[in-house]
């Protein structure tokens, strides 16, 4: 802050000595007042900005063509602030007369047109429009792929944030495409960036994690954490990210000791802090109920939703999607506990949300949609039980790989309504493909594979016995 309070005072000093000396219209004024404007954006004074940009543009426009490049970079700053204020579609505006003027001005290829289209992707990803998002991502990237060296930072920035709106889409696998080229090219840099390094192992660990390959995923934290050891003290708030995250994969591992070992060093980083991030202190307690729900100890579980539940209507819109997914969490319990009534209402909650706030094919729409699915199984309303998992198994072959483990669970549940509706060719189609999943997913002796192979045989077993019956 002092260096802009610093950069202020000499920028102001020169706007006096220019404002005497030269006509009030003089390009150096319209160029002052620019410069003026980007560091009161900067420091946060984003109605000053404004106002020194817009001065910066009525002096331009008196003595320049409407499509002079100087128009562009205040336009652009216009438009950076804007964004910083959360006025997105004012800042698109002013990105898009940038555009125009950059387009009209510039060769196709010029890297200013590249920070453009950098600047709308920006905007984009942060309305939610992905796809439009990934569009001119791709165009800015096309451009620095011929300005720029193969390995050049800005372009490991770019697929950074191209990877991070394909998380965004669930699109994991192309995600991960993005983020291993960030990879390379951070590899490279001499002298290694720790901090950044560890920023991207931990995103290759995430995407790892959401493609179901959970040994990756441990080793790519394991390599954030020893980036973050080489820059950060060990109460950094950095840890805590990457212990729940190595957390969320043990679990899914069933390693639920060694989970609920790695949350409780989160937790515990979070609760020193003087300022915890509420979001991820919210993701800590549910991650730790989800490891209680595993073990079994619903009733201990459900403390820590009521917890995550708190800070998030604390700290989030009443339609974000992480309150989805505690109402899903909540309705487990009761669904867990048996009390159906209270399980349906929370799973609909969570429906409603996510119906408003995901891509249709997101896999969390899924996995509502199935649990939904199981609740009605409970009640044995077998035919609406088939009606929400065959949803869940559509979205699914959407948006995951064709061996992901959530196949192996969706599968068995379809198989097992089949089997309560007595369709058992079809409930053997479906626990079949839920055997060979679970194959290629766990070990042989793997309590999973074991059930599904249970399942088959039990379903198998009833169908001769029907045929024999029929004869």
């Amino acid at each position: 802050m002092g260096e802009y309070v610093k950069a202020l005072s000499a920028y102001e000093n020169a706007l006096k000595i220019e404002e005497k000396s030269l006509l009030i219209d003089h390009p150096k004024v319209a160029a002052t007042y620019n410069n003026l404007g980007s560091i009161h954006n900067k420091m946060g004074a984003y109605s000053i900005a404004l106002s020194c940009f817009e001065k910066s543009i009525q002096i331009t426009k008196k003595f320049l063509p409407s499509i002079h490049p100087d128009l562009s970079v205040t336009y652009s700053n216009i438009g950076l602030v804007y964004q910083s204020m959360g006025e997105y579609t004012k800042a698109l505006s002013y990105y898009e007369k940038t555009l125009s003027i950059d387009e009209q001005s510039l060769p196709p290829e010029h890297p200013t047109v590249a920070v453009t289209y950098l600047n709308i992707a920006s905007v984009y990803t942060l309305m939610g429009e992905y796809s439009n998002a990934v569009k001119y991502y791709e165009k800015a990237i096309k451009i620095q792929d011929k300005s720029l060296s193969p390995d050049h930072p800005a372009l490991a920035t770019s697929y950074n944030n191209l990877g991070v709106v394909y998380n965004k889409m669930a699109n994991y696998s192309t995600s991960l495409i993005y983020h291993e080229k960030v990879l390379k090219i951070q590899l490279k840099l001499i002298p290694m960036n720790y901090s950044t390094l560890a920023v991207t192992y931990n995103n290759l660990g995430h995407l790892s994690d959401a493609l179901g390959n959970y040994s990756q995923a441990l080793l790519y934290y394991e390599k954030t954490l020893d980036m973050q050891h080489k820059s950060f003290p060990p109460d950094h708030p950095d840890f805590a990210n990457t212990y729940n995250n190595t957390a969320s994969t043990n679990n899914s591992l069933g390693e639920f000791d060694k989970a609920l070992e790695y949350y409780r060093k989160a937790l515990e980083i979070q609760e020193k802090s003087e300022s915890p991030n509420q979001q991820l202190l919210a993701d800590i307690y549910s991650n730790i109920g989800l490891v209680y729900q595993s073990l079994d100890e619903h009733l201990m579980a459900l403390p820590y939703y009521e917890k995550t539940l708190e800070l998030q209507r604390r700290c989030l819109s009443n339609e974000h999607p992480s309150l989805a997914i505690t109402y899903n969490n909540i309705a487990s319990v009761h669904n867990l506990t048996e009390e159906y009534s209270k399980s349906l209402a929370y799973y609909e909650k969570a429906l409603e949300i996510q119906l408003k706030s995901l891509p249709s094919v997101h896999p969390d729409l899924a996995t509502t949609y199935s649990n939904i699915g199981m609740v009605y199984q409970s009640i044995g309303e077998y035919h609406k039980a088939l009606s929400y998992l065959e949803k869940a198994l559509e979205i699914e072959h959407k948006c995951l790989p064709p061996n992901h483990p959530s196949f192996n669970i969706t599968h068995y549940n379809i198989a097992e309504a089949f089997e309560y509706l007595h369709r058992y060719e079809e409930a053997i189609q479906h626990a079949q493909l839920a055997v060979d999943i679970a194959r290629q997913s766990f070990d042989s002796d793997h309590d999973e594979v074991l059930e599904n192979e249970a399942l088959l045989h039990r379903i198998q077993q009833k169908l001769k016995e029907t045929s024999h019956t029929n004869v």
